[in-house]
C-alpha cells in the first residue's frame, strides 16, 4: 500500500477550492503529471509515503515533526494557513 502525499496541484482545483486564490509562492506548486509520476513510482518501488512537492512544502512534514512551533509560526506567516481557513469558511457558507 502507497500513500501519495501532493502539495497544491495547479489546476482548477485550486480556483474551486480556494476562491480562485493562488496558495503563497514558497508553498510551490506541483503539476498533475508529477503526481502520476510518483504513484507510478510507488508502485514500481513499492514506497509505502511519497511526498510530492515544491518550494516549502518539502520540508514541511520533516519540520512539522521535529519543531510544530516553528511550522506553524511560519504557516501563518506565509499566508497558507489563512488561505485553508478561507476556503474552510467558504465551504461552510
Amino acid at each position: 500500500m502507497s500513500v501519495i502525499c501532493p502539495g497544491f496541484v495547479e489546476g482548477e482545483r485550486i480556483t474551486e477550492n480556494f476562491d480562485g486564490k493562488k496558495p503563497p509562492a514558497m508553498a510551490g506548486t506541483v503539476t498533475k503529471q508529477q503526481v502520476a509520476k510518483a504513484v507510478v513510482k510507488a508502485i514500481q518501488s513499492n514506497r509505502g509515503e511519497i511526498i510530492v512537492n515544491k518550494g516549502l512544502g518539502k520540508v514541511v512534514e520533516w519540520f512539522e515533526a521535529m519543531a510544530p512551533d516553528f511550522t506553524a509560526t511560519t504557516m501563518r506567516r506565509s499566508g497558507v494557513d489563512r488561505l485553508f481557513r478561507d476556503a474552510a469558511e467558504q465551504k461552510k457558507g
